[in-house]
């Protein structure tokens, strides 16, 4: 993690995946989440709802998703990808 000065404004760098996991999955609801998280990562995922608000609209599209997270698929996908 780095905290920079950019042009008074201060900013969090956090380059480790652990973390940055534990803010947007464990963390989410205690994390406020600004059009800047989506800013940052548009480029890498579009305009996908991971990043909006925690509102009640993004918990239904979450809980639509979730099937698709859980640890067996993933192991799933990640003999696939390998293949």
């Amino acid at each position: 993690m780095l905290l920079m000065n950019m042009a008074g404004s201060l900013e969090l760098v956090i380059s480790d995946p652990v973390v940055i996991q534990d803010m947007l999955a464990t963390k989410n609801s205690h994390l406020d989440k600004t059009g800047t998280f989506q800013g940052v990562f548009k480029p890498l995922l579009g305009d996908s709802f991971i990043f909006s608000q925690t509102d009640e609209a993004w918990k239904q599209k979450r809980r639509a998703c979730a099937h698709a997270f859980y640890k067996d698929r993933m192991v799933h996908m990640l003999d696939v990808l390998k293949e």
